[in-house]
């Protein structure tokens, strides 16, 4: 102890005595979290590497949490078994279920909602094993010397995917409330260009915050990242969608 705080984390060994002052000291600490994560790309993990982490959710905490709750929007953002089987227009998935469905003695339809209610589980599954390992890979690789040991490039991981599932949710619900406006090819031009936008934009600002690279490295970095990571995101996605079907 340092005073009332520890000296390693900062942590303040007075507890509140109210269920209200506890309650205003969480939301504040949410507050700071959300904040940092969206406007000050880098900072969370910044602050976690160097020992502040009582003022902030730890990072996997918030990656969890991030992630359900953008499954419970999936009925706005349509992030849905059954949206994607209506948007396929190669007609493989609807086939992929008619065969399983088959195979399984059951209609297609009551297939479709044992998909639906293991989809969600595996892909969260999926994604905290191979999504994270794959970007944990990544900013080691593209940030080699950077980081010492694998706990930097981890918890940096970490909190780039809760950014992606923070933010992009209110992406797709703009691009589901323009599905009537727009053609479907310009909606998925739309879609893909401000997804590009939005994650260039934060690895860029982060390792200028971490690193403080030269503007154009860093956007460089960026762009190799998020097309190499959309190569992962999609082989963890069909892994999702294939152990789901044979789980189903």
């Amino acid at each position: 102890m340092a005073g009332r705080y520890c000296h390693a984390c900062g942590q303040d060994s007075v507890p509140g005595e109210t269920a209200l002052a506890s309650w205003r000291e969480q939301w504040q600490r949410l507050r700071r979290t959300l904040h940092a994560l969206v406007f000050a790309p880098g900072k969370l993990t910044q602050e976690h590497l160097s020992g502040g982490r009582i003022r902030y959710i730890p990072p996997f905490t918030l990656f969890l949490n991030v992630v359900t709750i953008f499954f419970l929007f999936s009925v706005v953002t349509q992030f849905r078994v059954q949206s994607f089987v209506r948007k396929d227009d190669t007609g493989h998935l609807a086939q992929a279920i008619e065969r399983r469905a088959e195979h399984a003695g059951v209609s297609k339809e009551v297939f479709l909602e044992r998909v639906e209610r293991r989809f969600q589980g595996i892909y969260t599954l999926c994604l905290a094993s191979i999504s994270l390992a794959g970007y944990t890979l990544l900013f080691k690789l593209f940030f080699r010397g950077r980081w010492q040991g694998w706990r930097g490039p981890f918890t940096f991981a970490l909190h780039y995917l809760a950014f992606i599932f923070l933010v992009f949710p209110l992406l797709l619900a703009a691009v589901s409330a323009a599905a009537d406006l727009l053609p479907s090819l310009w909606l998925r031009i739309a879609g893909l260009v401000g997804s590009v936008g939005l994650a260039v934009g934060w690895l860029t600002l982060a390792d200028r915050r971490l690193f403080g690279e030269s503007w154009p490295r860093a956007i460089m970095k960026a762009f190799a990242i998020v097309a190499v990571g959309f190569v992962v995101d999609n082989a963890m996605f069909m892994t999702a969608v294939f152990i789901t079907f044979n789980l189903a």
